[in-house]
């Protein structure tokens, strides 16, 4: 017999949990900070114009969601009963990767690139029963908007006149935590229940970028790992995790070209 006593989404983290947090999160800005800088000592003079450009990135990553995956893991007994394990309830998704996209402008400062960006990404999960005494169905949806400055430095054309970019981002993200439930019991009203949850954090990004021009237009594909710094927010989405992703551009302006050859 199913139940429509849906526990509230509560994502209050325990004080030591909050602390390791903390500390994580200082750890992480100092790593940020140190990458920063080592791009900062870096001086390669590139052999090609660099340009003003503006981009459009698909990606793909993984994610830790460590708060939405506990409160996952308790419906079923809270929903199902304490017989939850011999019932062939279905959980779709389970914050599975899912592809997102950033905007990106480009603008070239000497021998570097500065970048805005602005994206999106989200996952979810979805748990379903279905039996002769109803029906549950019950939706979380987690995705933010995010927004950074990302700093590169151009080096020299690799094979095939690819240049490689190694660069790091910097930003915040205001993520959102929407939770839909649908009961149809026998006997019963049909019930819905939705809560929101939204909350914010800092995030760095260090990653390799690759591009390759062709006349006016820009293919590129970046590898690097998300950092997540968190707020002391009570729900925490942890979007922490490998990023992979390509795009295309076009050039707006071509910048003056350089060589390394010194006369």
């Amino acid at each position: 017999m199913i139940s429509n006593e849906l526990p509230a989404p509560v994502f209050v983290a325990p004080v030591e949990d909050m602390n390791t947090s903390s500390a994580y999160s200082q750890k992480a800005l100092a790593i940020t900070a140190c990458l920063y800088i080592a791009l900062l000592l870096v001086n390669i003079n590139p052999v090609i114009g660099q340009t003003t450009s503006l981009r459009v990135e698909a990606n793909i990553g993984t994610f830790v969601m460590t708060d939405p995956k506990e409160f996952q893991d308790g419906l079923p007994s809270a929903l199902l009963g304490k017989d939850y394990k011999s019932i062939p309830y279905k959980v779709y998704g389970n914050f599975s990767p899912t592809p997102g996209y950033d905007v990106v402008l480009t603008f070239p400062v000497g021998p570097t690139e500065w970048n805005i960006l602005g994206g999106y990404n989200s996952t979810g999960s979805r748990l379903h029963y279905r039996d002769y005494s109803g029906e549950i169905k019950v939706d979380q949806v987690v995705s933010n908007m995010h927004f950074a400055l990302d700093y590169s430095v151009v080096t020299l054309p690799g094979q095939y006149g690819i240049v490689f970019k190694p660069s790091i981002a910097a930003g915040i993200a205001f993520s959102d935590h929407k939770l839909e439930s649908l009961f149809v019991l026998q006997g019963l009203p049909t019930d819905t229940y939705n809560d929101h949850l939204a909350s914010k954090q800092w995030f760095a990004l260090p990653s390799c970028k690759m591009e390759y021009q062709v006349s006016r237009f820009l293919l590129m594909a970046r590898v690097g790992y998300h950092i997540q710094i968190n707020f002391n927010d009570d729900f925490r989405p942890n979007w922490s995790g490998v990023r992979a992703g390509a795009g295309v551009g076009i050039i707006l302006k071509k910048g003056q070209e350089k060589s390394t050859n010194q006369g």
